[in-house]
């Protein structure tokens, strides 16, 4: 069975709803959640509906981005700007021992989460 990678972004909602156990934890799994799942729903896109290579591993994240960031059409450079600024919040809320007002930045990982969807949907 296919793993579908919008249950990310369910869970990530989950996750910053509930927070009354380790809430920090909580909430900075929602925004690494809302990456992943906004992330594969867009190599997948590219893969399967475009035909592109995406290389494996670590290198897939910015061929992505890139792939995305070089069209002249505007909802596929938002996607790539988006991208990138859930990549950024991700990445500190996994490596940052400080991150503060995290509550906002979960909330808004999940809304840039679901404006990539909507517009990898439009595609």
């Amino acid at each position: 069975m296919t793993f579908d990678w919008t249950d990310y972004l369910h869970l990530a909602r989950q996750l910053a709803a509930r927070t009354e156990e380790w809430p920090e934890a909580a909430l900075r799994s929602a925004i690494s959640r809302s990456y992943y799942g906004a992330f594969c729903g867009a190599r997948n896109h590219l893969r399967d509906k475009e035909n592109q290579r995406i290389p494996p591993g670590a290198a897939a994240h910015a061929k992505v981005r890139d792939v995305f960031e070089k069209s002249r059409d505007e909802p596929r450079k938002e996607i790539a700007f988006y991208l990138d600024t859930l990549r950024r919040s991700r990445n500190r809320a996994d490596y940052d021992d400080t991150f503060p007002d995290l509550r906002t930045s979960a909330a808004a990982a999940c809304e840039l989460a679901d404006a990539i969807l909507a517009r990898l949907a439009a595609l």
